[in-house]
Order: C-alpha cells, then sequence, then structure tokens
C-alpha cells in the first residue's frame, strides 16, 4: 500500500495499517472530476441558495448563510480549484463539520457516499504538492465495469484560509 501522511491521516491511522478495512466518503462532481471527502465530516447536503456576500472577500468566497442560527461561510469549490464558476439545477451545498468551524462548499451534485477499502487509496504522484492543494490521494471506484479516478480531498487543507467567525461577523 503506498500511504502518505496526509492520507493515513484522512484513513486514520489504525485502519491504514489493516488492509481490507473500507472507509467511507461522500462523492461529488465538480467539471468532469469526480472528487471524495470523509463522510464523518459531512453535516448535511442542502440545495443551493444564493449566499450574502461578504466585502473584501476572495472570489471563491461567495459569502455566508444563516443556518439555524449559525453563520456559515459558503464556499465556492469551483473557484477554489481553479474551474470557472457555473450554477446548474443540480448544484448543491454540502455543509461541512470542520471542528472549530460549520462551512458549506458549493458542488456541481453530490452522487453517493462510497465505501472504499485503504488498500485502494493511493498517495498522490510524485510532484504533486498535498498541503497546498488540500488534494490527499486519490482512489479508483468502479461503477457499471468501469473504472474511474476519485480525488480525495482535505477540507480543512482546501477551506484553512477563510476568515475565522468572528472576523467575517466583524466585516458584515
Amino acid at each position: 500500500m503506498n500511504t502518505s501522511p496526509a492520507l493515513a491521516t484522512f484513513t486514520g491511522q489504525a485502519c491504514a495499517m489493516h488492509e481490507g478495512v473500507t472507509h467511507k466518503v461522500l462523492s461529488f462532481e465538480l467539471g468532469p472530476e469526480t472528487y471524495g471527502i470523509d463522510i464523518r465530516k459531512v453535516q448535511e447536503v442542502r440545495s443551493f441558495e444564493s449566499p450574502t456576500p461578504l466585502p473584501d472577500t476572495p472570489d471563491w468566497l461567495l459569502g455566508v448563510t444563516n443556518l439555524r442560527g449559525t453563520v456559515v461561510p459558503i464556499v465556492d469549490l469551483r473557484i477554489r480549484l481553479g474551474l470557472p464558476a457555473q450554477f446548474e439545477q443540480r448544484t448543491v451545498t454540502a455543509v461541512l463539520d470542520l471542528g472549530s468551524r460549520t462551512t458549506g462548499i458549493v458542488v456541481d451534485g453530490v452522487s453517493d457516499v462510497l465505501e472504499l477499502r485503504v488498500d485502494d487509496m493511493r498517495a498522490l504522484p510524485l510532484g504533486a504538492s498535498p498541503d497546498r492543494a488540500g488534494v490527499l490521494g486519490l482512489a479508483n471506484v468502479s461503477e457499471h465495469g468501469q473504472t474511474r479516478p476519485l480525488i480525495l480531498l482535505d477540507p480543512a487543507a482546501l477551506l484553512g484560509h477563510l476568515p475565522q467567525p468572528d472576523s467575517a461577523q466583524a466585516q458584515a
């Protein structure tokens, strides 16, 4: 098994030591690619609603929304990953619990909850920088007799540049 330290963190140190152990991820699309996030980080998936914009924020931070009394920053994951903005009927917001903060990510559509074997997950190829990109690794997913790559993301790394909740409210 070719496991990077970041991927071992994703799967859990104990799991990475046992071949055949499975791990659940929420899979979703951004353009032609399929991505996955640890299902334990996903609080809920909601239909997309335009957030309230904030001044002087990165273009990928669409704004904030009120989710049952909590101010939640909403990130367009397409823009965050360098893709053009695009909103369709399937566009949804996945609300993530990142420990100290709740954040919404806008994605093209949610596919499924997949159960991946730890030994099917791979580290990034040489030359790729997982810390900068927020990409933990890759996995191959078989569907309808075809295998396609699944890009495993670390939402905390991707969204680490968000203003803290206090500073976001101060800017509003």
